[in-house]
């Protein structure tokens, strides 16, 4: 009877081991409520940084780089890197500051940082938005939710970020893969790590 009682005891815990793991897997489904919790605790942090691979592709170039982004609210760093590591741009943005840097040390500065990334390399990369975009935090930008309760997409002024895929960082659905669709562009960025 007793070893009857313990081998229960056993399926009942592996039943609910199981059922446990396969929720923790499926964090990718949430409910309305969940997911204004997941914007608001996003836009409550100050710092947070994202290293992976941004994807260019337009009229004149299509090539992939390397991409880390530094936020420390309101400002912001951008390094864009070749595949030796050898950085390529050098984008920050303070308060008093906007400059971007180019591989030869040349530095220019002006008040849009996506005009002189623009003025610079002819690429379209919205810069600006870049921190709002790697969070999924439409702000006051329109966006579609799919039928598991993530964003499927956000238009900004010019272009639309559409989701791709999500991961969870310390309890937070965060963006893991997403292209950035503009009329005459695509950019594609590859989140490999974040920090939150």
């Amino acid at each position: 009877m007793k070893k009857t009682f313990n081998i229960k005891s056993a399926l009942i815990l592996t039943f609910i081991t199981v059922c446990a793991l396969t929720a923790s897997a499926c964090t990718s489904t949430l409910t309305p409520l969940e997911q204004q919790q997941r914007e608001r605790c996003i836009s409550e942090k100050k710092e947070y940084s994202v290293s992976g691979k941004l994807g260019i592709f337009d009229e004149k170039i299509k090539t992939t780089t390397l991409l880390n982004i530094d936020v420390s609210k309101p400002d912001y760093t951008i390094y864009i890197s070749g595949t030796t590591g050898t950085t390529l741009l050098k984008i920050r943005k303070t308060s008093a500051i906007t400059e971007i840097t180019d591989d030869k040390g040349n530095v220019r500065s002006g008040n849009n940082a996506d005009e002189l990334v623009y003025s610079l390399t002819g690429l379209h990369i919205p810069c600006d938005s870049l921190p709002d975009i790697i969070t999924a935090v439409p702000g006051n930008n329109r966006a579609v939710y799919s039928e598991k309760g993530t964003i499927e997409s956000i238009s900004f002024s010019g272009f639309k970020v559409v989701y791709k895929s999500f991961t969870e960082v310390k309890g937070i659905l965060l963006p893991k893969k997403m292209d950035i669709q503009g009329d005459n562009f695509l950019l594609r960025i590859s989140v490999n790590k974040w920090n939150i």
